[in-house]
Parts: C-alpha cells; structure tokens; sequence
C-alpha cells in the first residue's frame, strides 16, 4: 500500500471502438459561389496520430484564384484548446532548413507541406529563383509533365553565372531519363542556344517517368557537396523511393560550390515547392537541460501537436512537466519526420512542457541528432485536416484532383467528376446537414454556405448530393430538398464556427501558429461511436510524493506518433 501511495498514479483513458484505429477518407466538397466563382474544398479525416499534406492538380488551362488550409475540431469550443507555445534555452539553435550545416533533415512530407511557398512556371520562360541556401541538401516538390528544369547557380542569375543544369524527362529522350549539365556561362536564355556540356545522363530502365507524366506531385533530394582535390558531389534521390537517381563527382571544379536553386519547364506547364521552414536543432552542449515550452491559454491539459526528428543510437530524448509528474520518452524516428500529439496536465500561465535532448561531448562533430520543427501548435480532440481553393467565374472544375502528401508509395485522391451519382449511397446514412464516413462534419462549419443543399461531395469514385437531398438537372448549382424518407435531421448550427486566433508570439518562436477552426457540432449518439478514434490522452489524476511516472511512445501507435 505504501508502495501504491508514493507512485503517481496515472490513467490511460483509450478513446475507441474495438481497438481499431479510425479509416482514412480523403473527398472533395464543391461549392458553386454566388458570384459564379467554385469553391473546392478537400478533406482528409483520419486517425489523430497521422499528419499528410494536401496537393492540388488542376486541369490544363485551369487556374485557381487562392489556396488556403485549415486545421478544425469536430467537437463543441468550449473544450478548445487556444493559445500558443514558447520556447527558451540557450543549447537550441533556431534557424532556416536552407542554411543548416552539414544537413540530414529529411523531406517534409505531411500538413507542413501546404505552408511551403508554390512557384509556377510556364513553358520556356526564363529561370525563377526558388531560393538562396547555405546548406548542403535540399528538398523541393515538382508537379509538370517532362522538362522540369533545376538550375544550382553560383551567382544571383542562373542565366548569368556557373551552373549545374539538372533535367527530368527530357521531351527528347526516354521518359525516366535525366540530364545533368554544367554550363560555365550560365544557361541560355534561348532553347536553340546551348551553352552547357553534358556530364552524365541516366535512363530509366522501365521507361517509367521520374515526374509521373504530371499526374501527381513528386518529390526529390538534391545534396551538394565539396570533397577533397576541388571535387564537387552531386547526388539526386527520389524523396519517397529513395531511389538514387544521380551521383556525380565533378573533378577539379575550380568554381564555388552553388547557392541559388533556379526552375523552369520548356515543353510544360509546373508548379514547384522548395522545402524551406524554420527548424530548431540541439547543439549537443551541456551548458543547459534542453527547453521550455510554455503554454499561454486556459486548459487543464495540454494538447501539443509536433514534428520532430531523432537518431537511433544517441541516447534518450524526453519531455517532462515542469512538477516532473509525467516524463514520456520520444522514440527515435527512422531517418524521417514523426507527428507526435503530447498530452499533460498544465497549470498556465507558469507551468510548462520541458524537452530534454540528448546531448554530451560525444555528440559535438555529429551530424543533427535532434531536431523540432517550428512553430509549435496547440492541438484539439477530433481533428481533421482541409486545403480549399477558389476557381474564377465559369472556370469547370470537372478533373480537378486533390492528392494526399505523405512519404507512403502510394498516395490517395480524390476527383470532381462530370456526372454525378443517382443512387442512394453510403453517405446518405448521415442525419441532413452532417456528411463523411462518419458523420461528424456539419455543413455550416466548414464551408461558405451553411446549406448542404449547395453543396456536391466526390471521392475518387464518384460526385452525390450531401445526405438528405437527391440531384437534379442542374445539380451543379443545387440538390434537390430533402427526401421523405430521411427522418433524421440533426440540430441545424446557430453560430459562425468558432475561430481561435493565438496572440502574438513575443518569444523566439516568431512565426504564428496554424488557426484552428471548431465546428460546434452535436452528435447523435449513433455518429458518436462511429467517429471513436484511437487516441491515447494522459490524465493525471492524484499525484502523490516522490517518483514520477516514465511513458515509452511506442512506434506511433498507442501513444499518438505517428510513422
């Protein structure tokens, strides 16, 4: 008994329905404006420990008039968690993926995507700078059909200074090919005036196109590298594969190593991502016990959502209460990013999350062993993830994809389709004015136009009017009202949905925090058990004296980190 009494006592409440973990489902919600304009929203809905980007390819011609992306919560705002997370230590060093030193870091493929700046270009136009860089890796997303120009520029011109000339499926060759070029007085401006040497070129023994025939978003690593005797080291891998594409050594190379990426397309249209986010990296000094993180809002338990990456082999890495009651051990992440959603018990505006890095001598000359990415994010219950764009006036969004971004071989997607679905379907389970697998979505909270009757739902498969209401002729405008035979209505919603806005970030931590959105949807008790997800939530119920309580997040499974 004496023994009981000086441990912790701590509860692990499991949120779910027959331990399985929630399905993913990934669709689009088009909307036709009042001034003629489309507005396509995409939804990913899936377990709480899984973090993926959402990509959109537009039909040729097509151009949309703005992007956002949204985080929301299912649930009522009373519960929500606002505020934001600050940190403070002086073994951390705060700075720009482009300019980490002998950089590891892997490609971000997950929400984080959609916050990194899109670059288009258009066929045979002059090179656009994508970004200046220190680091030695680089990491960027590219969606075109052939063509797809890389330009690594010593100068603030890929015109105009020494560059390597990177090209993926060139037109002219086999698809799968890519050449890499080097071109002393800079690339020409012109197509009919070449100005580059050949230094390597590889083929595709499949024929199978690096970029996918600009069906989906593809993702590559370029490292840069200067070796003894003046060599320099340039190495391609596809990000998701880790297929080695290109590994050349240039030998003597009496030029500077480059500092600009550069882009274009000649025979195509392309959209372009470079991986470029503020990241905070422990130094592996001793001077210090890692870091703080401060919570600046009202609960009773915390919810912080983060990224981070960490190396096998490299002792342990933790994070602790400030009264030590909870110490949970982060697992190391395999060479990629982990999503990782941290629960405990806080007292604000003093109390805080405490991260404890490995770190020691041993560690000083080793490349990054820890590693954060920034800004840190408060996190709800029941979340889901939504990327919307708007298409101007008369524009048919008819083969409009949305794609999911995340380092698994094979993405989902979704489509807006030319027909639409007459039948009775699954959706049409929901009570009207709710929709999704499991339907927790109010019509209302998420879109323009609280009515559902507006409103078209398509997956990879097929288009169907939102639950309680049947197409009609002119069903891309409007659904025709509810049926007879759909008794159930839920509760219409009386209010806007509920937006937290975080206060300014006065620390280190400068970037604002993502907006989070509440819904304030009631449930039936029906569509309850269906949306059950496999969560695990700390609560800590007496704290006793002495010992505190040691957690092990396992493999992104029973504690909320995902792969």
């Amino acid at each position: 008994m004496r023994l009981l009494q000086q441990l912790t006592i701590i509860f692990i409440f499991l949120y779910s329905l027959g331990l399985k973990a929630k399905a993913e489902e990934l669709f689009i919600v088009r909307q036709r404006l009042q001034n003629a304009t489309t507005e396509l929203q995409c939804f990913y809905n899936g377990p709480q420990d899984k973090s993926v980007g959402l990509a959109w390819i537009l039909p040729a011609g097509v151009r949309r008039a703005n992007e956002s992306h949204q985080r929301w919560k299912h649930k009522s705002s009373e519960s929500f968690i606002r505020g934001h997370f600050e940190y403070y230590g002086t073994v951390w060093d705060s700075t720009n993926s482009m300019h980490v030193k002998n950089n590891i870091l892997p490609p971000v493929l997950d929400e984080r995507w959609n916050e990194f700046n899109e670059v288009q270009t258009a066929p045979n136009e002059n090179f656009q700078l994508l970004s200046r860089f220190t680091t030695n890796r680089l990491h960027l997303s590219i969606l075109a059909k052939n063509d797809a120009q890389i330009a690594l520029q010593t100068g603030d011109s890929a015109h105009t200074s020494i560059s390597y000339l990177i090209t993926l499926d060139p037109s002219y060759q086999t698809p799968g090919s890519l050449n890499l070029e080097l071109c002393p007085g800079g690339v020409s401006r012109e197509r009919s005036s070449h100005r580059c040497s050949l230094l390597t070129k590889t083929d595709s023994r499949d024929s199978a196109s690096l970029l996918k025939n600009g069906k989906e978003w593809t993702h590559f690593t370029i490292s840069i590298e200067e070796e003894h005797s003046l060599a320099h080291r340039i190495k391609m891998i596809d990000s998701t594969s880790g297929k080695i594409l290109l590994d050349y050594r240039k030998q003597p190379a009496y030029h500077r190593l480059p500092s600009g990426i550069s882009v274009r397309t000649l025979d195509s249209t392309g959209s372009w991502k470079i991986h470029a986010y503020r990241v905070v990296i422990h130094n592996a000094k001793e001077d210090g016990e890692g870091f703080n993180v401060n919570e600046v809002s009202k609960p009773t338990n915390s919810c912080l959502h983060i990224h981070y990456f960490f190396r096998a082999g490299f002792g342990k890495a933790l994070v602790r209460t400030k009264d030590g009651s909870v110490t949970i051990e982060l697992e190391p992440t395999n060479g990629k990013w982990r999503h990782a959603i941290i629960r405990a018990p806080m007292n604000p505006p003093s109390d805080y999350l405490h991260f404890i890095p490995p770190f020691g001598p041993h560690l000083h000359f080793v490349d990054t062993v820890f590693a954060i990415n920034q800004p840190f994010r408060v996190c709800g219950e029941e979340e889901f993830f939504t990327s919307k764009i708007v298409l101007p006036e008369g524009t048919d969004p008819t083969n409009t994809v949305c794609q999911t971004i995340s380092s698994e071989a094979d993405e989902q997607y979704a489509a807006v389709h030319g027909t639409i679905f007459t039948e009775k379907n699954k959706n049409n389970d929901c009570p009207r004015n709710t929709f999704g697998k499991y339907c927790n979505i109010t019509c209302g909270s998420v879109m323009s136009d609280k009515s559902c009757q507006s409103k078209v739902q398509c997956d990879k498969a097929i288009c169907t009017c939102l639950p309680g209401y049947m197409p009609t002729n002119k069903w891309e405008t409007t659904c025709s009202t509810v049926t007879a035979e759909q008794a159930t209505i839920a509760p219409q919603q009386t209010e806007s949905p509920f937006l937290a806005v975080e206060d300014e970030d006065i620390s280190i931590n400068k970037q604002s925090s993502e907006e989070y959105i509440d819904s304030e949807a009631e449930y039936t008790q029906e569509s309850r058990e269906q949306n059950r997800s496999y969560v695990i939530w700390w609560i800590v119920g007496i704290t006793c004296s002495c010992r505190a309580a040691t957690v092990n997040l396992h493999l992104g499974r029973a504690y909320g980190i995902a792969d």
